[in-house]
C-alpha cells in the first residue's frame, strides 16, 4: 500500500516540478529581456542627453561669441532644455534670465506665421525683439557663459 501512495505522489509531483521549472525558466527569460530593454532605454536617454548638451553648449558659445543673437539662442536653448530627459535639473531656476527672454521671445511669430505678417506688424515685432535683446543682453550672456561651464552629470 505504501508503494501505491509513493507512486501516486511521484505521478503528481513530477509533472508539477517540471511545470514549475518551465515557469521559472520563463520568468528568468522575461527578467533578462526586461533588463536588456532597460539598458537600451538608458543608453537612448544618455545619447539624447549628450546630443542636447552638445547642442546647448554650441548655441551658448555662439551667443557668447555674438555669432547668434540672444533671442534666437534663448529660444533654441529653452526648447532643448524643456525636453531634458527626466526633468532632473531645474535649468529654469538656475538660468532665469535666459528663460525669461525665452518665454518673451517665444511669443513672436516665426517661420510661416512670420511670413504672413503685414510689413508694419513685422517691423513692430522686430523692434520689440530688439528692445528685449537690449534689456536682457548682459544677463543672458552671463547665463550663456555659465551654461558653458555647467556640470552636466
Amino acid at each position: 500500500m505504501n508503494g501505491f501512495w509513493l507512486l501516486t505522489a511521484l505521478i503528481i509531483i513530477c509533472p508539477l516540478a517540471i511545470y514549475a521549472g518551465f515557469l521559472l525558466q520563463k520568468l528568468r527569460a522575461q527578467q533578462h529581456k526586461k533588463l536588456e530593454l532597460e539598458k537600451q532605454a538608458q543608453a537612448g536617454i544618455a545619447k539624447r542627453t549628450k546630443k542636447i548638451r552638445d547642442s546647448v553648449e554650441t548655441i551658448a558659445r555662439m551667443m557668447v561669441e555674438q555669432d547668434l543673437n540672444i533671442s534666437e539662442g534663448s529660444i533654441r536653448i529653452g526648447k532643448m532644455l524643456e525636453g531634458w530627459p527626466g526633468k532632473s535639473y531645474d535649468f529654469e531656476g538656475d538660468y532665469t534670465q535666459l528663460f525669461t527672454l525665452f518665454r518673451k521671445a517665444n511669443e513672436f511669430a516665426i517661420l510661416d506665421e512670420r511670413k504672413e505678417l503685414a510689413k508694419q506688424d513685422l517691423m513692430r515685432q522686430d523692434y520689440q525683439r530688439e528692445l528685449l535683446e537690449a534689456e536682457y543682453k548682459e544677463k543672458v550672456l552671463e547665463d550663456a557663459k555659465r551654461l558653458l561651464g555647467h556640470s552636466w552629470t
